[in-house]
């Protein structure tokens, strides 16, 4: 096997291009992920019968391969970044493992919950100015809302943090 030494801009240079790979493919992830949300909230509100549905079942096919080539690629970047930094006491922690349950769309329950939980505010409080006038009966609603989310599901779903990523912190760097 053949070693070649490189010198230090060469990988300094290399480096910056990977984690700029990375931040990009993440970027791409999210843009695509975003797609694929609206396309099925549209599909649900307006797609009705077996041709309009085998065509939309088509197009999010293609708006799914295109989330997995840009996993794909993150996933890439990202170990060909660590590599190149070697062992390092420091590493850039933004660039997490991508795991194939952290590649999911937004949901609107997951946003509201999210908001709610930063803020504590409801989108009632928050309409309101951030002030809680909530009587009996809507505490009550409140709360019926929250127990059915948890018996749906929705209750431990939370935001994947790759949206909790700001993608501008790649050019501060």
């Amino acid at each position: 096997m053949c070693y070649v030494a490189y010198s230090d801009e060469v990988v300094l240079a290399e480096t910056m291009l990977r984690r700029a790979e990375a931040y990009e493919a993440l970027s791409k992830v999210q843009y695509h992920l975003r797609i694929r949300t609206f396309h099925n909230a549209f599909k649900v509100k307006n797609i009705r019968g077996q041709e309009p549905s085998t065509r939309a079942r088509e197009l999010q096919s293609h708006v799914d391969d295109k989330v997995r080539a840009h996993v794909h690629r993150y996933r890439y970047a990202r170990e060909c970044y660590f590599r190149l930094l070697g062992p390092v006491t420091d590493p850039d922690l933004s660039l997490q493992e991508l795991k194939d349950e952290d590649v999911r769309g937004l949901s609107q329950r997951a946003v509201q919950r999210h908001e709610i939980d930063e803020e504590g505010l409801t989108p009632k409080e928050r309409a309101r100015g951030g002030l809680a006038f909530l009587d009996g009966d809507e505490v009550q609603l409140a709360a019926r809302h929250d127990a059915l989310w948890q018996k749906l599901g929705e209750g431990k779903r939370a935001l994947s943090w790759i949206w909790y990523m700001s993608i501008s912190n790649a050019d501060e760097n």
